[in-house]
């Protein structure tokens, strides 16, 4: 992880630890579709194997790729930042 990636990924778990989220209807579709639930995305989070680069959102903030391991299984969400994480979605890799 270079600094930029470990600057994003501490910025996201503060925001996590915060409060300061926002889950797309698609982020919460596909955790029930895949039998997770939210303690599973920020243990992901916490126990966080990679972060990369996505770009902007139409909006212009900045997207991530975080990677990281559940009980079920690795997955890997995109979470945009600003001033909240915004969980847009979340699938096995």
């Amino acid at each position: 992880m270079d600094s930029a990636e470990r600057n994003a990924l501490a910025r996201i778990r503060k925001r996590v630890e915060d409060g300061d989220v926002q889950f797309t209807a698609h982020f919460l579709e596909r955790l029930e579709q895949r039998g997770l639930f939210l303690n599973d995305a920020y243990a992901a989070i916490e126990e966080a194997t990679g972060i990369r680069g996505d770009g902007c959102d139409a909006a212009g903030d900045e997207r991530w790729l975080v990677t990281g391991p559940t009980d079920l299984g690795d997955v890997e969400m995109v979470i945009v930042v600003d001033r909240l994480a915004k969980f847009v979605t979340i699938y096995w890799i």
